[in-house]
């Protein structure tokens, strides 16, 4: 996963990138942070998708209506 959830040194809990944490996601709750965790790798791992697609899409190996889905199974 790109983001994971750990406590911060005040014992709240947060998402993390590295060694800092996003204090828009602080909370009192490890497992309110671990979902947030894994909804913000997911977006992060959505756009990764996606840009690689439209540079595929430039270059002419896909077309801009294909399903990507048909790519990822």
């Amino acid at each position: 996963m790109k983001y994971k959830a750990q406590q911060t040194s005040d014992g709240q809990w947060a998402v993390f990138t590295g060694a800092r944490y996003f204090v828009d996601t602080v909370t009192e709750n490890q497992r309110e942070a671990e979902r947030i965790a894994f909804t913000m790798s997911m977006r992060w791992h959505q756009e990764q998708i996606d840009s690689i697609f439209d540079k595929g899409v430039d270059i002419g190996h896909f077309k801009w209506d294909a399903d990507k889905s048909d790519f990822l199974c």
